[in-house]
């Protein structure tokens, strides 16, 4: 990020533990972007019409 001058929101869309989350929101401490822990669930949107969600867990939700 440092080298591309570019600093947009990280999210991670793999299922974690919320321990690990914490680890990783330490890593990013003081870094000028921002680490958002998501998961998707559910099969190909294409193919599972209306069903497949993605659950986001930040502070800040908004910028989402």
């Amino acid at each position: 990020m440092n080298a591309a001058d570019a600093y947009p929101d990280y999210v991670d869309c793999n299922t974690i533990s919320p321990d690990t989350s914490k680890k990783i929101v330490i890593d990013f401490d003081g870094l000028l972007t921002n680490f958002v822990d998501a998961g998707i669930i559910g099969l190909n949107p294409l193919k599972e019409t209306g069903h497949t969600r993605l659950y986001v867990s930040d502070g800040d939700t908004a910028l989402l």
